[in-house]
């Protein structure tokens, strides 16, 4: 298994041993304005901030198989729980989950906080987590009728500003945040992660 992180700067999407943290390889991409991506062992999702949603081939050419366009939104954080997509949106200030068929239905739709910049999203286990780029924070909520908080975990000791988190990944062990400016990933080991209670 690799992640996958879209270098903005050169337009090129790297694939990354999560084993080593080496890169795998480096690729042109089709979605050359990609803001976010989720991937699943089929598919790979990508979105750019004109509102439009692609699904891509895992192939050499990252092929698109289909394109879903909402000009109202302005997706910023996708998510792929193996059956529904998740998608954080910066002009609605909330989350989606999305029932994926020949268009994308809205299953349900959750509020974030006022001035958050969410630029990565993880569903798992009825947590959501939130990376928000505006206080370099993941933020982890319950799921129920709203999103119940219940822990955040502060990234600016390894961030500093003016430099600002782009994405998060979760494989089985670590998380993996990249970061604007000159490409970089932190990884964390998971089980070391310094939570702290938000509930």
């Amino acid at each position: 298994a690799v992640i996958y992180s879209y270098d903005r700067t050169r337009k090129l999407m790297g694939a990354i041993d999560p084993a080593t943290g080496s890169l795998v390889s480096l690729k042109s991409f089709p979605n050359s304005l990609a803001s976010s991506l989720a991937s699943s062992p089929d598919k790979l999702w990508s979105a750019d901030t004109s509102g439009v949603l692609y699904e891509h081939s895992f192939n050499d050419n990252f092929t698109v198989r289909r394109t879903f366009s909402n000009a109202d939104h302005r997706p910023c954080a996708l998510h792929w729980d193996g059956s529904r997509l998740w998608v954080a949106d910066a002009r609605t200030n909330s989350i989606y989950e999305y029932m994926v068929g020949a268009s994308l239905v809205p299953a349900r739709q959750f509020t974030l906080p006022t001035g958050m910049v969410p630029v990565g999203l993880h569903v798992e286990k009825g947590l959501v987590w939130v990376l928000d780029a505006a206080t370099r924070t993941i933020y982890r909520y319950r799921v129920r009728a709203l999103l119940e908080p219940v822990d955040s975990m502060s990234l600016q000791p390894w961030i500093a500003a003016p430099r600002k988190p782009t994405g998060m990944v979760l494989d089985e062990k670590a998380l993996w945040i990249s970061v604007d400016g000159q490409p970089e990933l932190h990884r964390f080991d998971l089980s070391l992660l310094p939570w702290r209670s938000d509930s």
